[in-house]
């Protein structure tokens, strides 16, 4: 689990969910701050992914999706071809639909 605004920073590491209590505390304890810079979040989460052993890699990225700009396109585009999927998830009444949708869509 990857939290990030402006910086990004592992919450719990990739691995199977063993103690659920802890991993819900862990995300319950993030708040929502500061602007956010996703790209650099998708990236750092994409190649801890592309390097786990794993069966299945997935991304669900939950976000107002309102980031610094980037090219997202390009990015899910490169996370899709290496057999990672992405799904979103919109929070706030003001998220960035479309970005967030082209995301999923493309991954």
């Amino acid at each position: 689990m990857l939290a990030f605004d402006e910086q990004s920073r592992w919450m719990s590491p990739i691995d199977r969910v063993g103690d659920r209590a802890k991993v819900l505390e862990r995300i319950a304890s993030i708040r929502a701050e500061g602007r956010t810079d996703m790209a650099p979040a998708l990236k750092k989460a994409f190649l801890a992914l592309h390097e786990a052993f794993a069966g299945q890699k997935h991304i669900l990225v939950l976000t107002d999706g309102i980031s610094h700009p980037a090219d997202f396109e390009a990015l899910a585009e490169r996370i899709a071809k290496t057999g990672i999927t992405i799904s979103t998830v919109a929070l706030g009444a003001e998220a960035s639909r479309p970005l967030l949708e082209d995301l999923a869509r493309i991954g």
